[in-house]
C-alpha cells in the first residue's frame, strides 16, 4: 500500500532547486515525509512543530533538496509512532526522550521548543487545595499517559502514578480516582478550553521542574534525514529564528505568565540519554528557564558540563 493511499496532504512546503550553473537540468525529485497527525487538544503545539520542521527542511533545501509533509490521517500514541517510524510507515516524529527511545530510534539531539516541557502544573478539581512541598507531594495520587516517560519519572520521583489512556487522565481527576494530572504548563493552557477539562483548574502555586526535552526523531537507518535536520536546526538556532518562532506562539507567552512567582520543586529525571543530557546543558540557557543559550556556534553538544557556556 503506497503512502498517499494511507495519509493525506497537509502542507506542501517546498520549492523546486536547480544549479545555478546548469538551470535548464530537471529539478531534484521532491522527497515526501510522513508525519504523525495532530492532537485536537494540543494542536497549536503540533502547528508550532511542524513550522520548525518545515523552516529546518527549508534552509538545508539546497543542499538536501525539495520535500513535502504528509500527516497520517488518524493520531496514534508515542509508541506507536516509534513502531511507525521502524516500520517505514512514518518519516519523522516528535516527542520527549528516554533512553528507550534513544535506543528504539535515532533522536536529532536539539531541543524544539526550549525547556517547556520540563515545567509541569498540576491539574486538579476546582478548589482542591495545593501541595507546598516535595513530601505534600508524595502524599497525592497523580496519572499520566501509560507510554509516557513521565510516568516513570514521576514514579521515580516516589510519586504514586496510575496510567491511563491521554483524555481518560482528566476524567479520573474529575471523578476522584486520582487527585491531579501534571501537565507541561504550555499544554495544561491549551487543554483548558476544551471540554476535556471540564470542573478542571490548574493548582495555584506549585510548579514542577525537571529536564525533559522535545526531540526529532527518524528511523535508526534514515541518517540522511537525521543530519539533515541536525544541520537545519542548527542553522535556525544561530540565526536566532528557531528562538523568535518560539517566543511568538501565543501558548509560550501564556506559560511564561504562568509559570512566573510560582514555588518551584525540582524533580530528577534519570532517564535521560548522555547525548540528551548534553543537549540540555549545550542548547538551552538554564538561567533562563525557556531559553536557548546564547552560544550555540558549535554543531556538536558540549562535552563539559561545568563549562557550558565556553564549550
Amino acid at each position: 500500500m503506497t503512502k498517499q493511499l494511507i495519509v493525506r496532504l497537509i502542507s506542501i512546503t517546498s520549492l523546486l532547486f536547480s544549479p545555478v550553473s546548469s538551470p535548464a537540468e530537471d529539478p531534484q525529485a521532491v522527497q515526501e515525509l510522513v508525519i504523525p497527525h495532530h492532537v485536537e487538544t494540543t494542536d497549536h503545539i503540533h502547528s508550532y512543530v511542524v513550522q520548525v520542521l518545515t523552516q529546518t527542511l527549508q534552509v538545508t533545501a539546497n543542499e538536501h533538496g525539495p520535500f513535502k509533509l504528509i500527516a497520517q490521517e488518524a493520531s496514534t500514541v508515542q509508541s506507536r509512532q516509534l513502531r511507525n517510524l521502524k516500520k517505514g510507515l512514518i518519516d519523522v516524529a516528535w516527542m520527549i526522550s528516554s533512553t528507550q527511545r534513544d535506543v528504539e530510534a535515532k533522536a536529532v539531539h536539539i531541543p524544539l521548543i526550549g525547556g517547556l516541557y520540563g515545567y509541569r502544573v498540576l491539574l486538579v478539581k476546582n478548589q482542591s487545595p495545593s501541595p507546598r512541598t516535595l513530601s505534600e507531594l508524595r502524599k497525592l495520587t497523580y496519572t499520566q499517559g501509560r507510554d509516557w516517560p513521565d510516568l516513570e519519572i514521576l514514579r521515580a520521583n516516589q510519586l504514586t502514578v496510575k496510567p491511563s489512556p491521554y483524555k481518560a487522565g482528566f476524567r479520573l481527576v474529575r471523578d476522584g480516582f486520582v487527585d491531579a494530572y501534571p501537565r507541561a504548563a504550555h499544554e495544561a493552557i491549551l487543554e483548558l478550553q476544551h471540554g476535556i477539562t471540564r470542573d478542571l483548574s490548574i493548582a495555584p502555586d506549585i510548579l514542577l521542574e525537571y529536564d525533559n526535552p522535545l526531540f526529532f526523531y527518524v528511523a535508526d537507518a534514515n541518517v540522511v534525514l537525521a543530519e539533515r535536520l541536525r544541520q537545519g536546526l542548527t542553522t535556525l538556532i544561530n540565526s536566532g529564528e528557531l528562538q523568535r518562532l518560539l517566543q511568538d506562539q501565543p501558548f509560550y507567552r501564556a506559560a511564561v505568565k504562568i509559570m512566573h512567582g510560582r514555588s518551584t520543586l525540582e524533580l530528577t529525571n534519570p532517564y535521560l540519554s548522555v547525548q540528551a543530557k548534553e543537549a540540555m546543558t549545550h542548547y538551552l540557557d538554564h538561567s533562563e528557564a525557556l531559553s536557548y543559550a546564547a552560544d550555540t556556534s558549535s554543531a556538536s553538544p558540549c562535552k563539559d558540563d561545568k563549562q557550558p557556556r565556553q564549550c
